[in-house]
């Protein structure tokens, strides 16, 4: 009898084990896949506008080298050189931390390590991993809304790794809209 109890407590056991790997299998093929993270953007290669953003991002590494946190108020300001249209320079922190965003500076002052795109490809990671890469800038490429609006696009954005005179290190970016041509 002893024996016999045995053996149905072993069979129930393996029996709840099997269903529990089941259900583990089957929540794990419901998951989705890991966002594939784009080597360019398409139609990046193509853009003759590339040079002119590594450009603009320069000048704006000169200015705040220059002026500091001064910069970001010419920065801010609408139908400048700084900004005009969809076209604007940003500013953060090496630590993610938002200083300067042009298009809506109510979202200055934010920590955007954890900024994704829709498709949820790690933006603010991508930014900061590129201006603490070895090179000190790079691009990143994900999809994102114009500033006026509607459905994301693909965006390419160069960042670079700067100094403020305070001795501050700041990321500063510009970024180029698909059909930007």
């Amino acid at each position: 009898m002893k024996h016999a109890i045995w053996i149905i407590l072993v069979a129930m056991m393996l029996i709840l084990g099997c269903q529990a790997q089941k259900e583990n299998t089957d929540e794990a093929e419901t998951q989705e896949p890991a966002v594939e993270q784009p080597e360019v953007a398409p139609g990046f290669d193509d853009n003759p506008h590339k040079d002119e953003v590594v450009a603009f991002v320069a000048e704006a590494v000169v200015a705040i080298e220059t002026d500091g946190t001064a910069a970001f108020d010419e920065f801010r300001k609408h139908d400048s050189a700084w900004f005009e249209g969809d076209r604007y320079v940003f500013v953060w922190g090496l630590d993610g931390m938002r200083y300067c965003y042009p298009p809506d500076p109510a979202g200055e002052g934010k920590n955007m390590t954890s900024l994704v795109d829709p498709a949820g490809r790690p933006i603010g990671q991508m930014i900061i991993d590129a201006a603490n890469s070895e090179a000190g800038h790079g691009w990143v490429h994900y999809q994102w809304p114009r500033p006026d609006g509607g459905e994301p696009v693909w965006k390419s954005t160069f960042v670079q790794r700067v100094t403020g005179p305070d001795g501050q290190n700041y990321i500063v970016g510009s970024g180029l809209y698909k059909g930007t041509e």
